[in-house]
């Protein structure tokens, strides 16, 4: 089952929060009937966060109608506020793209502004969006940034920095340090007095305390955050709670009592037309249906539940509705839709797992573009310099003027001299012509050569496309195919095999996903050759097969793709047969670029081998690695003795321009 601290929705604390309820409301709409323009604006923004939790309609209209007031008073801090609460209002409906931006935009607005206040509010908004999406390291740096822009006795504010940052350590799994920061927020919400907050924190312990199965403790802390949410009126904080409480109910197997908590926390989503927490809520009711073998009724709610995430796009939901609705139909021997189902299972799963590759790839992108503005501020910074050249050189040029006679003089004399030599060499160059000749067309046969080189190596890397492309394609569906059958043999008394199988089955899906990767890793082409390196030196690292290490420097540039494959398959080979032969404990891989001259140096204290056997054998592997390298006009030298270590090295002059990605 799916934790609470896995739901892809959270609690998103405002900067500033008013007391909520009807009074408040009636006397802040009775304020802005007597405004026009902007003041009325600001009223209205004032609004909108007291019915942000408890009618999402309304607080939706009522951030439209301050965006429109913001247009016709032409006033840019209402208009950034506008985009703020407009951003949070589709956040609201699952809308998370275009909520990130509005508020993005509202953020570059409130920075040209200067606008401390806005610019903390929106900073920690989007934190909370990023942090809705999964995008981790990107919340973290929003609330980060946010921390200049808060005043000591901003308690509140404070607070929600400590709440949020909790919630990110929730979410990695890190359980001690989100209870650590989330009552550093429980204490400054008490010290202010705001039971809102005050009960929103108490919920997120709630939920730590479930993810550390600790459920006496977790149910303490959900019941105190209800019993004072209740009374403040957010009905989305409750219908987090709620179906918080059903998940440890169910997980204690009291199903009756876990479908009354999905049915509240399913009411108070309608209610507030949150149609995450609609397809959420009803998840988790399908599954408790289907743990007490109530099929029919479970795959109408799955359904459901599938149909909802489809519209606003939540993959983890689709997923788990899948997985689920494959067991349930498995259960009422409907094989069709059970094999369907799963089919889409692995699919969505598959998918999930490429996004977070793609996050990672880009973040390195936004690394090696941070990298590429330094060079350019470096660049700007230097144009003093180039002006103080530039008078220098003006400086030159009149002193040059004094000495120019004597200068041409001399060059006469140069001249006259270099011609008799022209005539003295001309029977010397005749006599070398017939030399050339036969020089040329011994190259024209190593070009030859260097072509068929290329063909093979380039046929060799399209094989490897194919390969890795039928391993994900064909050999992955098999896979599903067969976990769907593992599926069948989920009885209780056989739930230990069963388990152990299906695990063994994701661990060989894993693996075969992990060869397509490396028989051709995309971030070796899009991020170059240091990149690659370190991603591979990481899986390896994870394997624990040895210490292994990568050092660089002095690589500043990209290499041509053929370069940069080349050595990336060298460095491969020769880690594999390490892998397979040293029974080292320590490989060390080092990449220097020294002028023109690039040296890389693979090095193990394994067993070490006798180089003139191996050498005179024809090992396939070393021969792969020295034809690689000769080919890129490179040298390959290997010492090793028995019991003594292996040392590789390998030299490239990447002068000749060809070799430079330029």
């Amino acid at each position: 089952m799916k934790s609470v601290g896995q739901l892809v929705y959270f609690i998103f604390f405002s900067t500033v929060v008013w007391a909520q309820n009807n009074r408040v409301i009636d006397s802040l709409v009775n304020e802005a009937d007597k405004h026009q323009g902007k003041e009325k604006g600001e009223i209205l923004t004032r609004l909108y966060w007291e019915y942000r939790g408890l009618d999402n309609v309304k607080a939706s209209a009522v951030a439209d109608r301050v965006m429109e007031l913001a247009i016709q008073s032409n006033d840019p801090l209402l208009r950034a506020k506008a985009l703020h609460i407009q951003g949070l209002a589709k956040a609201s409906y699952g809308e998370f793209s275009n909520a990130i931006r509005k508020v993005e935009e509202s953020l570059e607005i409130a920075l040209a502004l200067q606008d401390t206040s806005q610019v903390a509010s929106v900073l920690n908004s989007l934190g909370n969006l990023n942090h809705s999406q999964s995008n981790y390291n990107r919340a973290l740096d929003f609330y980060m940034r946010r921390i200049p822009y808060l005043k000591k006795n901003e308690k509140t504010a404070i607070a929600t920095n400590y709440n949020n940052i909790g919630m990110i350590q929730e979410a990695i799994k890190d359980y001690p340090k989100a209870l650590e920061y989330f009552r550093k927020a429980l204490d400054l919400h008490r010290s202010t007095g705001n039971k809102r907050m005050e009960g929103g924190t108490l919920v997120n312990i709630g939920i730590v305390y479930f993810n550390l199965k600790k459920y006496d403790e977790a149910l303490e802390h959900l019941l105190q955050g209800v019993s004072i949410i209740k009374g403040e009126g957010d009905k989305m904080i409750l219908s987090i709670a709620y179906e918080s409480m059903g998940n440890i109910h169910r997980e204690q197997k009291k199903y009756k009592l876990a479908e009354e908590a999905y049915q509240e926390s399913l009411l108070l989503s309608e209610a507030l037309q949150d149609t995450y927490g609609i397809a959420s809520a009803t998840r988790n009711l399908g599954e408790t249906l289907l743990a007490e073998k109530r099929y029919g009724p479970a795959i109408v709610n799955l359904m459901k539940s599938h149909d909802l995430a489809q519209s606003i796009g939540s993959k983890s939901i689709m997923m788990d509705t899948r997985r689920l609705l494959a067991q349930s139909y498995f259960e009422t021997q409907d094989m069709a839709n059970a094999y369907r189902n799963l089919m889409e299972y692995q699919v969505l799963k598959d998918s999930l797992f490429n996004e977070t590759k793609s996050r990672q790839i880009q973040e390195l992108q936004a690394k090696y573009e941070s990298e590429i503005k330094d060079q350019e501020i470096n660049l700007l910074n230097s144009e003093t310099e180039l002006q103080a050249a530039a008078l220098y050189e003006e400086r030159l040029i009149r002193n040059a003027s004094i000495v120019s006679v004597f200068m041409i003089a001399l060059v006469a004399f140069l001249l006259i001299r270099n011609y008799q030599q022209k005539i003295r060499n001309a029977k010397a160059l005749a006599l070398k012509n017939e030399e050339i000749s036969s020089q040329q067309i011994l190259q024209l046969q190593k070009d030859k050569k260097l072509e068929v080189m290329e063909a093979m190596i380039d046929g060799e890397e399209k094989e490897r496309r194919r390969i890795a492309q039928e391993l994900h394609d064909g050999l992955l569906g098999h896979l599903a195919a067969i976990k769907m059958k593992f599926d069948g043999m989920g009885s209780e008394s056989n739930q230990d095999k069963f388990n152990q199988a299906l695990s063994s089955l994701d661990g060989a899906s894993t693996e075969v996903r992990r060869i397509a990767h490396n028989m051709m890793p995309q971030i070796l082409i899009r991020y170059g050759l240091i990149e690659a390196l370190s991603e591979f030196v990481g899986n390896i690292r994870m394997m624990n097969y040895f210490t292994i290490t990568l050092t660089h420097s002095g690589i500043k540039q990209r290499f041509n793709p053929i370069v940069e494959l080349s050595l990336y398959r060298a460095i491969q080979e020769l880690t594999n047969n390490i892998v397979k032969h040293a029974k080292a404990s320590v490989v060390l891989i080092q990449l220097s670029l020294i002028s023109d001259l690039l040296m890389v140096t693979v090095e193990d204290n394994g067993v070490g081998f006798n180089v003139g056997i191996v050498e005179t054998t024809n090992g396939i592997g070393i021969n792969n690695v020295i034809s690689r390298i000769e080919y890129l006009g490179g040298k390959v030298s290997i010492q090793s003795e028995n019991n003594k270590g292996t040392t590789v090295n390998i030299e490239i002059d990447i002068s000749n321009e060809s070799a430079l990605n330029i």
